[in-house]
């Protein structure tokens, strides 16, 4: 969209996303700062709502999300290096998996000593439900491939 992947790096150590190496994508992520902070100031001063404001706000994080996503869709990657993110995807997942599963246990055996089950929340439920499908589907499409 605004940005040209060869002007950052896959981040590796701190999350997901984007890094800038070129001091093109420093000021791009300058650019964005920017206009963030302008957009707050002006809404301030303007004493926007607090609904237009978290719109606004929204409307322009949201765009920068897209491109970035599209940054990172952009970027080449080598086999090795397509290899060290799935396997530290996968990893990842099997850690937030036992940690939600862990959470769950909790909040039964609460709820089992409370007798109030509507304790349990239901988005570790559903969470946990959706990730089994989507691996379930994942593991059917790829079986052929």
């Amino acid at each position: 969209m605004f940005a040209d992947p060869k002007w950052f790096t896959r981040r590796k150590y701190t999350g997901w996303g984007i890094t800038p190496k070129t001091w093109q994508g420093w000021l791009y992520l300058a650019v964005w700062l920017a206009i963030l902070m302008v957009a707050a100031y002006l809404m301030k001063s303007f004493h926007l709502s607090q609904l237009l404001q978290t719109i606004i706000m929204l409307a322009i994080v949201l765009i920068l999300g897209i491109d970035a996503l599209d940054i990172a869709r952009k970027m080449d990657l080598d086999e090795r290096e397509r290899l060290h993110e799935a396997y530290a995807e996968r990893n990842c997942c099997w850690a937030m998996v036992a940690v939600l599963s862990l959470g769950l246990i909790v909040q039964i055996i609460m709820s089992t000593k409370n007798n109030n089950l509507a304790d349990i929340d239901p988005f570790i439920v559903v969470g946990l439900i959706i990730g089994t499908i989507v691996k379930a589907i994942s593991n059917w499409y790829y079986s052929d491939k």
